[in-house]
């Protein structure tokens, strides 16, 4: 036991030298007290007081596009209302305008399919293009009842241009159906720079038409096609930005009053009834959406 107790003495002194060596520091280097963590909560109960979360450390050389407030994946649109699609569209008179198109706001196209014996409601941004189908177009005879109760008709010897529609959706699928459109109005911002800020419209996706009696058809466009298309758009406004008389001035929408905008009193010009030809301010009038 004695030469045992010999033999452990010298290795326990050679490790507890090397132990203190290695605890104490290098010559001219001197320990630093570590700086507290300003990032972090102290506690549970002090992130609980604060309500802030630590932000993880950004990586060098990595940015986020979200991060600036900006759509990394809007392409340099400046319309005013923010559900616009830019396309064109193009008149049965051949004219043709471009800018941002809307509807109602968060209303889809409701299209009756006869065949299908259904209705389809279509949201506008999954539409590539819109087709009007002229069922019938002609000057109808006006009439009216003889009297109360009395199912006979008297024709006053006046006509009012008539049609009848139905609507072609082709959808960004490829895609299409056909059918009526019960009256979905449809609106056109002017682009800046080339026609003036506002609006043309509305013009309306609608099953009949009558015009007031005494117009003719060619008094009342109508949108024979409509493309959504940003490629198109520029095109177009590229062309009419060098032929300013291909710009479409005032609005084709009101240039002919129907038959209940004479029983209603709008066509008569006044502060928040346009005339024929023109145009209302944004915001006013009683086709505002």
């Amino acid at each position: 036991m004695r030469r045992l107790r010999m033999m452990l003495c010298p290795l326990a002194l050679l490790c507890a030298l090397s132990a203190l060596q290695a605890d104490t520091p290098a010559a001219g280097k001197e320990d630093k007290p570590a700086k507290p963590d300003k990032t972090k909560p102290k506690s549970n109960l002090d992130l609980w007081l604060t309500g802030k979360t630590p932000a993880p450390p950004a990586k060098p050389g990595t940015s986020n596009p979200l991060d600036s407030g900006n759509n990394p994946f809007r392409k340099g649109d400046t319309f005013l209302r923010t559900d616009a699609l830019p396309g064109v569209v193009e008149l049965n008179d051949g004219r043709q305008i471009p800018g941002g198109l809307y509807t109602t706001r968060e209303k889809d196209f409701e299209v009756h399919i006869a065949a299908e014996k259904r209705w389809r409601r279509v949201p506008f941004v999954l539409v590539r293009a819109i087709e009007a189908v002229l069922l019938e177009e002609k000057m109808d005879q006006h009439w009216r009842w003889k009297a109360m109760g009395v199912p006979e008709r008297v024709y006053t010897g006046k006509e009012y241009p008539y049609r009848r529609f139905e609507w072609k959706f082709h959808l960004i699928d490829g895609t299409s159906l056909q059918g009526t459109v019960k009256g979905q109005p449809l609106w056109i911002e002017k682009l800046e720079g080339l026609a003036g800020r506002g609006r043309y419209g509305p013009f309306v996706l609608h099953e009949r038409f009558s015009g007031a009696e005494g117009t003719k058809l060619k008094d009342h466009p109508y949108m024979k096609q409509i493309v959504i298309s940003r490629r198109m758009m520029k095109t177009v406004a590229e062309h009419q930005g060098e032929n300013p008389k291909d710009v479409v001035r005032g609005n084709p929408a009101t240039e002919g009053p129907t038959k209940y905008d004479v029983l209603w009193g709008k066509d008569k010009p006044g502060p928040n009834k346009p005339g024929p030809g023109r145009s209302p301010a944004p915001g006013k009038g009683a086709h505002a959406p």
